[in-house]
This record gives C-alpha cells, sequence and structure tokens, in this order.
C-alpha cells in the first residue's frame, strides 16, 4: 500500500503552474503528502527492525523450549501481542492513509488499496481481538514495572532477546 501511495505522489501532479514552472507540481511535493506519507515509510522502517527483534526473540524461545526452560514465555506474549494489535492497527490506518493520497484513484480497483483495506481489516480481529492484545502487553508491561521497582528485574524474570 506505502508503495503505491509513494509511487502515486511521485507521478501524480497538481496544481496552478506559476511563472517559470514547467509544469504542475508533484503532489508529493506538497508538505501535507510529504508529512503523511514519510511518516509511514519510517513507520515501516520500525516495524521491520520490531519484526526482526521477534523472529530473535522466538529462536530464543524455541532453544529454551528445547531446553526445557521457560523463563521468556511471558516476554514473547507480552511482546506478540502488542505488536499483534498494535502493527494491526497500524497497517490498517496506513492503508487507508495511502488511499485517501491517491485522492478518487484510491476507490478504483485498479490500484487495488481499497480492496486491500477490505481484506486487511479482519487482522484486527482475529486471532484475538486488538483490544484484549494489546490489555495483555499492558498487564504485562505494569507487572514487569512493579517488579523491576522492587528490584526483581522482568516480570517473567527472563532474558527477553538473549543471544
Amino acid at each position: 500500500a506505502l508503495m503505491i501511495g509513494v509511487r502515486y505522489a511521485a507521478l501524480r501532479t497538481q496544481g496552478v503552474i506559476e511563472e517559470g514552472q514547467v509544469g504542475e507540481t508533484a503532489i508529493l511535493d506538497y508538505p501535507i503528502h510529504q508529512d503523511k506519507l514519510i511518516k509511514l515509510l519510517a513507520a515501516a522502517y520500525a516495524w521491520h527492525f520490531q519484526a526482526a527483534y521477534v523472529l530473535h526473540l522466538n529462536d530464543s524461545l524455541d532453544e529454551g523450549l528445547e531446553a526445557g526452560d521457560l523463563s521468556i514465555l511471558k516476554d514473547v506474549h507480552g511482546t506478540m501481542a502488542g505488536l499483534k494489535a498494535f502493527g494491526t492497527w497500524h497497517t490498517y490506518h496506513a492503508i487507508e492513509a495511502c488511499r485517501q493520497v491517491c485522492g478518487g484513484h484510491g476507490y478504483s480497483k485498479y490500484n487495488g488499496l481499497s480492496g486491500t483495506l477490505q481484506d486487511f481489516a479482519v487482522m484486527c480481529t482475529w486471532e484475538g481481538d486488538n483490544t484484549v492484545m494489546a490489555l495483555q502487553t499492558a498487564r504485562y508491561l505494569v507487572r514487569s514495572y512493579v517488579k523491576a521497582k522492587q528490584g526483581g528485574g522482568r516480570e517473567a524474570g527472563g532474558q527477553g532477546g538473549r543471544k
């Protein structure tokens, strides 16, 4: 969706041609579009690195399970529940923002964004409603905070992300 939105904004021109200007301005050159799209692009990189961390965390859990060590299970659950909730909410809103950047063409079946948005919406509820998943992460974070405040480290006592 982001690639469609950015490409569209880079190629679509609109506006008044000023004296000395060769053609209309690409909508990506307008600050309002840059604000929308560059934030989404930066967030895409952040989600990429979060996903890499989660893969590492999952590998650590697999290694621990083989050895009978469940110490990072709560870390994994707290992280994954939050990633699912906030990742799918963000993605849903990012698809919608990219659809809007495309203006009326955003509804066109040709660019696929309206169908993508419709198909993706279910991700916010299956495999656990996002509100419930976010609450599970909040509970994990509060327990971790209380335990750390008492000098006991994280809630699970695990190494969450150990190498």
